[in-house]
């Protein structure tokens, strides 16, 4: 095992002290409003702490912005600063990124919305039914429920309208486990969601009301403790996840959208990008004539996708595919089977993975894999959080048939899957245990990478695509049969602050096209209440800042040491006060 040994890898005292630098880097804990409108200009408000001097703000979505001029003293508070943010109109209604960057480095991963309904405040005293907040549809509330507290809105609704709810905390990294009603003007309930399925326990509600009136939304956390949401209130169709829910890179395909209130939902064609490091777009969509949108994420994979054609359900009906592609489907209805068959070579093996919850579909998957004879080759359930995943080597060049249902027999146009389809090779894959790396400048900082290892046990050579001029990485390997190692980011004397640059992690192994980008997912979870699912689209872009200068350099002589089995060495370290 070879270490390259730069400074804050090895003894205690001093990583504490080449950490304090970042401790003064800025920290974003919330953003006034919760959401931006496409294509029209907003002031946002920041709020959080060392924001004082801020140079810039990034946004994983195409926007022009700048320090808001009109705002009094801005840009010199510690604990909020304001910038003015016109998103591209044709940005995508959803969950995106924000970051501002200081003198002492950039601030780690914030969520900012973008949303086509406008936003209004919480009233602080919407506690009774009697001193409701009164809400001119269509709109959207950013607002906090306290402990122990209920809010309630009241707003019209026409005779035979449908209007659809939805609250957005627990997929935003909010404490608030939300539950909604909404209730007539005698107090009698009509609707209720507590954790919509495949919304990581947010809420959602789609009703036809049958008489004209004023009614009334009541909002509280399910366990009487509380957090920040975003309310919305519409016409957009109640969305889950995209279908298909992958799209092949630099391809354009139809795309609509999966989820138990999409009817008037046409498919819009989506173009993939090529660029090999972008896995995950967002989509967003409305209803024919409508004006708010529904919105999801779509995978970017390398294979073609097929998309089930029903009916599919009896052996004699099964859809021909091939082996080189996905394949996407629904559950239309309870009890649904989808049969797929497709030829395999002799003696070859294939991994089928399922797909779902990971990007919004509520379904347990069940997976077998049939010989033409009924035989069954493999099968899997759900494991954990994920759907599982069979590994199947074919005994004779034959044809095979894929059966795919729901573990409970659950239906519905919101039971979507994909089924990943691919050789049995050796792979890897990588998270990385920060999001954001402030180097001081002439000194150094480190994150952890770990491995999942499937059929691979070999050396994996770490490096840091798009590291700005000044910046360096450690060679670092993760060893034959280790799952992990250290990577340094080392910046010299001319690295400056004020600015921010995009890197990522990148993992490659010994064989042909061996590769992998590092996420840095369940580095952010315990930051954002432990949420199950950090969206996959901003979870893999890291940034890099310079920090202050922390006060003294240190060098290690020998700068690299290597270890194997039951050895050991002797390394001097060497300290330089500033």
């Amino acid at each position: 095992m070879r270490i390259a040994i730069r400074g804050s890898l090895v003894c205690a005292g001093l990583c504490c002290a080449s950490l304090s630098a970042p401790a003064q880097e800025p920290a974003v804990n919330a953003t006034v409003p919760a959401a931006v409108i496409p294509g029209q200009p907003l002031n946002v408000r920041l709020q959080g702490g060392n924001l004082a001097g801020a140079k810039g703000i990034w946004t994983s979505f195409a926007a022009q912005t700048a320090l808001a001029a009109d705002v009094p003293e801005n840009g010199t508070k510690a604990d909020q600063v304001t910038f003015s943010i016109t998103a591209a109109s044709d940005v995508p209604v959803g969950i995106h990124g924000l970051r501002v960057w200081t003198d002492k480095g950039v601030s780690p991963l914030r969520f900012l919305l973008v949303d086509d309904l406008p936003t209004v405040a919480q009233a602080g005293n919407n506690t009774t039914p009697e001193t409701a907040q009164v809400l001119s549809l269509p709109t959207a509330v950013d607002g906090a429920v306290g402990n122990l507290s209920v809010q309630y809105f009241k707003f019209p609704a026409a005779e035979g309208q449908t209007l659809s709810f939805e609250v957005l905390s627990r997929r935003i990294g909010s404490s608030l486990d939300p539950m909604i009603r909404i209730l007539d003007a005698r107090g009698r309930e009509l609707a209720f969601s507590d954790d919509a399925a495949g919304l990581s326990g947010d809420s959602q509600i789609s009703h036809k009301f049958a008489a004209a009136g004023d009614y009334l939304l009541e909002l509280r956390d399910i366990r009487f403790q509380g957090g920040a949401y975003r309310l919305r209130i519409g016409d957009f169709p109640c969305a889950t996840v995209a279908y298909p829910l992958a799209i092949q890179r630099g391809q354009t395909a139809p795309i609509t959208l999966a989820g138990f209130a999409i009817d008037g939902v046409a498919p819009v064609n989506v173009t993939a990008p090529a660029d090999p490091l972008i896995s995950w777009i967002p989509v967003s969509l409305k209803r024919t004539g409508g004006v708010s949108s529904g919105f999801s994420t779509l995978a970017v994979v390398d294979r073609p996708q097929f998309v089930e054609v029903e009916p599919n359900n009896a052996p004699e009906q099964a859809n021909r595919v091939e082996l080189t592609q996905d394949v996407n489907g629904r559950f239309e209805q309870a009890g649904d089977i989808d049969r797929f068959v497709f030829k395999a070579p002799k003696d070859a093996s294939y991994v089928f993975t399922g797909v779902t919850r990971t990007q919004g579909s509520p379904s347990d998957l069940n997976i077998k894999v049939l010989k033409a004879d009924g035989g069954q080759l493999g099968a899997v359930d759900d494991t954990g959080t994920d759907e599982g995943s069979v590994t199947i080597k074919f005994p004779d060049e034959a044809d095979y048939t894929l059966v795919v249902e729901d573990l409970a027999k659950r239906g519905g146009p919101q039971h979507a899957y994909r089924i990943a389809i691919e050789p049995a090779v050796a792979k890897f894959e990588l998270a990385v245990s920060t999001d954001t790396f402030n180097v001081p400048a002439g000194g150094s900082i480190f994150a952890t990478v770990t491995a999942k290892r499937i059929n691979y046990g070999g050396p994996i050579e770490l490096s840091v695509a798009g590291l700005p001029e000044g910046v360096t990485a450690s060679k670092s390997v993760i060893g034959a049969g280790r799952n992990d190692a250290v990577i340094t980011l080392t910046a010299g004397p001319a690295y400056q602050p004020g600015s921010m640059q995009l890197v990522q992690v990148i993992g490659t192994g010994t064989e042909p096209n061996q590769r992998a980008t590092a996420d840095f997912a369940a580095a952010l979870k315990p930051k954002l209440a432990n949420m199950r699912f950090p969206p996959a689209t901003l979870t893999s872009t890291l940034t890099t800042s310079a920090a202050a200068a922390p006060g003294f350099t240190w060098k290690a002589e020998p700068a690299e040491v290597v270890f194997g089995k039951q050895l050991a060495t002797k390394t001097k370290l060497i300290a330089a006060r500033g």
